[in-house]
């Protein structure tokens, strides 16, 4: 029998980030030559083959109980280290053919395990929530929760709620919103949730109005450091809400009061009675909780007149302001006039 040539000692299986066992694979010959007793010889390879493995554990692998015959090589799960891939201890064959012929060889590629990254990421929503616009109009900006990230999943599987250090990698977000146009509403700025509403005018409503659904997505990120990959895992949730506006209810204000007290006729000195021309009113203006303002409309007010009664004088009807006089009889004067006549004037808007 020839020699035994080794040329081919790999694993060529990497160790799961989880993980696990792992088997080598050899390729050897060794070859021969077989003498008859007639004298004629024939060559022929040897396909039995002792095999024997030997390598130090160390860091995460481990030797199973048979690994010496085996070759196999064992390595615990990574759980939440972040971690590239990671060879293993030199593994030596030592392989022993026919005729006590034996090689040896060290594993090329030796045995490894799997690099152990974030590969999948768990978040929870974030709400939508907007103040209200006022029914002048204006804008409002989203400003609910955006959510967070409940959990980085690593290849081996295990999950961590710890945002990892700067060293490995960069947690960010992006967002971005939609909105169909409708009802005095539109999307102003998607990219950060920007929504205005016009105006309501002089139209009068006691109820608020309200958008058409606001959707926001909110995609949260985690970028490796180039050390690890540079590999870029995201996860995505979207929220949905609506814009209101407030009601466009109405105030009124009121003029200063124009009041006029007038007698237009006198008594004559025999006596009798006059009546008065009463005007008292007020201008009433109305205004839009928009800010608009709307007609302005005249407002007749409630009157009453008083006078204290005096000599010949008197006052016949505080509703109309009727006053009378006696006759002067034979008594010679000038005009006289009667005791002071006031009007007093009530309604809304006036005290």
């Amino acid at each position: 029998w020839g020699d035994v040539t080794i040329s081919d000692f790999s694993y060529n299986s990497l160790i799961p980030a989880s993980g696990g066992t792992v088997l080598p694979v050899f390729t050897a010959s060794q070859s021969g030559t077989n003498y008859y007793t007639s004298g004629s010889n024939a060559a022929t390879n040897n396909t039995s083959w002792s095999a024997s493995y030997s390598y130090t554990a160390s860091g995460n692998f481990t030797r199973p109980i048979d690994y010496a015959t085996t070759g196999k090589i064992s390595a615990a799960s990574l759980g939440t280290t972040f971690a590239n891939v990671t060879y293993g201890p030199d593994v030596t064959l030592t392989l022993t053919g026919a005729g006590g012929k034996s090689a040896t060889a060290t594993a090329n590629p030796a045995p490894a395990q799997a690099a152990n990254i974030v590969t999948a990421l768990t978040v929870s929503a974030g709400t939508v929530t907007f103040s209200t616009i006022p029914a002048s109009g204006g804008t409002v900006t989203e400003s609910g929760s955006d959510g967070k990230i409940t959990g980085y999943v690593f290849s081996s599987g295990e999950s961590t709620a710890s945002r990892p250090g700067t060293t490995y990698g960069t947690t960010g977000k992006t967002f971005t919103s939609s909105m169909g146009s409708g009802n005095g509403f539109y999307l102003r700025v998607a990219s950060t949730g920007e929504v205005s509403a016009d105006s309501r005018g002089n139209t009068y409503s006691t109820t608020t109005r309200q958008s058409n659904q606001f959707t926001e997505t909110v995609t949260w990120k985690f970028t490796h450091k180039p050390a690890y990959g540079g590999s870029v895992v995201s996860k995505s949730y979207t929220a949905t809400g609506f814009v209101t506006q407030a009601a466009n209810t109405t105030a009124y204000t009121y003029s200063s009061p124009s009041l006029s007290l007038e007698y237009m006729s006198v008594i004559p000195a025999s006596g009798g009675s006059v009546t008065p021309r009463i005007t008292a009113t007020v201008d009433r203006t109305v205004t839009f909780a928009s800010g608009n303002e709307g007609a302005t409309l005249v407002q007749n007010l409630s009157t009453s007149v008083g006078m204290s009664a005096s000599g010949r004088w008197s006052l016949k009807s505080s509703s109309t302001g009727q006053v009378s006089a006696t006759s002067r009889g034979a008594a010679i004067g000038n005009t006289e006039t009667s005791p002071t006549v006031t009007l007093y004037a009530w309604g809304t808007g006036v005290s």
